[in-house]
This record gives structure tokens, sequence and C-alpha cells, in this order.
């Protein structure tokens, strides 16, 4: 079985807003204006760090995210 090194870092808010004013990377990709800001209530904000390593197995990384977090929204009822 191979180890991933993908790390989560999930925090159940009461909320959490946002405001976009520039890009970190040039290859970020463009964010129209709708999206420029927001807010959400009972939210699950999800930071995710992945190494060099993952990328050799992108579907079971997905897939291992995609599953921790839905258990986390399940149980915060996020």
């Amino acid at each position: 079985m191979k180890v991933l090194n993908v790390r989560l870092l999930l925090i159940h808010a009461d909320s959490m807003s946002y405001e976009v004013k520039e890009r970190a990377l040039e290859e970020a990709e463009k964010i129209d204006e709708g999206s420029r800001a927001g807010s959400y209530e009972n939210a699950l904000v999800v930071f995710t760090a992945v190494e060099e390593e993952d990328v050799k197995a992108v579907d079971a990384v997905v897939d291992a995210a995609s599953k921790e977090i839905s258990d986390v929204m399940d149980k915060v009822k996020a």
C-alpha cells in the first residue's frame, strides 16, 4: 500500500469570509469578479498541502482527501 503525504487541515467555523486581493502565482487560475469575495456560515474550511510524491498517485490522493473531508462534514454537520 502506498503511503500518501497529502496533509489536510480542517476547521469547522461558525463563519468564514474571503476577499481576493491579487494573484500569488502567475500559474493561478483567473477569478471572475463575482468570485472575488464571499462568505459562508457553518463552514468546513479545508487547507491542503500536497507533496511532490503525491503527484504520482493523484487519483488515490483525491479519493483519500474526498473521503476524509466528507466524513468530517458528516460528523460536524457542516
